[in-house]
């Protein structure tokens, strides 16, 4: 229901065709989304972000091994690696590593680690 609500509040920013209902504009969506957003950096962030490092944890791994493949001397490592995720895998790692800034991550978002 957030996406449809999203998605349709995006839209009639550029469409004049797409509305949101009238209850749910103005002030109130706002609020909503406050509270949302609110809601979502406290269980990120919670006590040291253990809940995003414990969800993670896997993928962080693997972007390691990654990276750590040519220090290793292997050959055939990997030249570049591309992962693909939402608003809610971003968040969450962000947070893991300590750079999440309490905003929800805007449309389109990524995340570039170098090595």
């Amino acid at each position: 229901a957030l996406d449809c609500l999203m998605t349709t509040a995006c839209q009639a920013a550029v469409d004049s065709g797409a509305h949101l209902p009238e209850a749910l504009s103005g002030q109130l969506l706002q609020d909503t989304w406050g509270a949302i957003q609110a809601a979502e950096t406290r269980l990120l962030t919670h006590a040291n972000a253990s809940f995003s490092r414990l969800a993670m944890g896997p993928l962080w791994s693997e972007v390691m091994e990654r990276a750590r493949c040519p220090l290793r001397g292997f050959l055939g490592c990997a030249k570049v690696s591309l992962w693909s995720g939402h608003d809610t895998t971003i968040m969450p790692f962000l947070a893991a590593v300590g750079a999440f800034d309490g905003h929800w991550s805007p449309y389109a978002s990524s995340v570039v680690i170098e090595s």
